[in-house]
């Protein structure tokens, strides 16, 4: 969610900014749209009493295991370390705020960022599976004073799986 967050930011503060540096941008394709728009219609059809069990499920036990897949090129340690930090430690947040972040993300216009007056990097996992490199292309598309990095060795979490190769990326702009 920390892109739309980016792009928005630079779309109303410009002046404060010199660049913006787009990292596993989730600009949706069909088939992560359609997956995102299930799961959020999904949520509203469990009643409210048993809803938090839903929310359990997806944001833990669901997280965890998509896990074992979009971090693609850790360690087997530190994916565990990962995954039993997303089991105990990650925060709960509300549910309608977990829906609003859900939907705001599949509705989301990402072709704001044709407004932009500052330079922008995408940088993208070259395994990410979770938000695969079309759809970095597709975005990049549409931005063709853009530049597009694709951090080796990793899937969708470059700053956890090669902090190396990002900071590499960044640096040379």
């Amino acid at each position: 969610m920390g892109a739309t967050v980016g792009i928005e930011f630079t779309n109303k503060f410009p002046e404060k900014l010199k660049e913006l540096f787009l990292v596993s941008t989730p600009y949706l394709g069909e088939l992560a749209g359609k997956l995102l728009t299930f799961d959020a219609d999904l949520a509203v059809r469990f009643p409210k009493k048993i809803r938090p069990l839903f929310y359990l499920w997806r944001n833990r036990f669901f997280g965890v295991i998509a896990n074992i897949f979009v971090i693609r090129t850790v360690s087997k340690m530190k994916k565990l370390k990962l995954m039993i930090h997303y089991i105990l430690v990650q925060g709960e947040p509300s549910e309608d705020s977990i829906e609003e972040a859900w939907r705001s993300l599949i509705h989301y216009d990402y072709k704001r960022l044709e407004n932009a007056t500052v330079p922008i990097h995408i940088i993208h996992g070259n395994e990410d599976i979770l938000i695969n490199k079309g759809q970095a292309k597709k975005l990049y598309s549409f931005l063709p004073s853009a530049t597009v990095d694709y951090v080796l060795h990793c899937g969708h979490m470059p700053p956890v799986e090669n902090p190396e190769g990002v900071a590499e990326a960044i640096l040379k702009y």
